[in-house]
C-alpha cells in the first residue's frame, strides 16, 4: 500500500511512506506487527527482464527506513527494531495497466543491532486514481 506516492519522472518515484502489509516473522515465538510503515522513500527503475525498482529512504541508504515491532511474551527480540538500508522489487513495468505485482528480489537491510535482515514477499501496486501506469 502506498501513502501519497507520486511518479517523479520516467524512471523514479517518491512516497511519503509505504505500508508493508501482511508482515510475518521467521523468528521463533516472535511475531511482528502485521503492518510496517516506511519513512519517506524514493525508488529508481532499472529496465530489464524483469524491470527492477531499488527503494530506499529519501534521506539516504544509511538512514532509518522503517521500525519493525516484535511482540510476544516469549520473544527475546521483543520491542522496536529500527531498520536501515534498501530493498529491490521486480516486475514487468513496460505495459500500461492499472495494477502491477511487485516482488521483492533483493534486500540490503540492517537493524540497529547490526544484524542483517531480509525482506521477502510481493504486493500489487496501483494508483489511487485507478488509472493505468507504467515506467516506459
Amino acid at each position: 500500500q502506498n501513502d501519497k506516492a507520486a511518479i517523479v519522472g520516467t524512471k523514479s518515484f517518491k512516497a511519503t511512506s509505504l505500508s508493508l502489509t501482511g508482515c510475518t516473522s521467521s523468528a521463533v515465538n516472535c511475531p511482528v506487527e502485521p503492518t510496517v510503515t516506511t519513512t519517506e522513500v524514493k525508488g529508481e527503475v532499472t529496465a530489464g527482464t524483469p524491470d527492477t525498482i531499488k527503494i530506499e529512504p529519501v534521506a539516504g541508504a544509511t538512514k532509518l527506513m522503517m521500525i519493525v515491532v516484535f511482540t510476544g511474551p516469549l520473544c527475546a527480540l521483543e520491542g522496536d527494531f529500527p531498520v536501515k538500508g534498501n530493498f529491490t522489487v521486480s516486475s514487468e513495468l513496460a505495459s500500461e495497466q492499472a495494477e502491477h505485482e511487485l516482488t521483492v528480489s533483493a534486500s540490503e537491510l540492517a537493524s540497529g543491532s547490526g544484524n542483517n535482515d531480509s525482506l521477502t514477499g510481493a504486493a500489487d501496486f496501483k494508483l489511487t486514481s485507478g488509472a493505468d501506469w507504467s515506467f516506459r
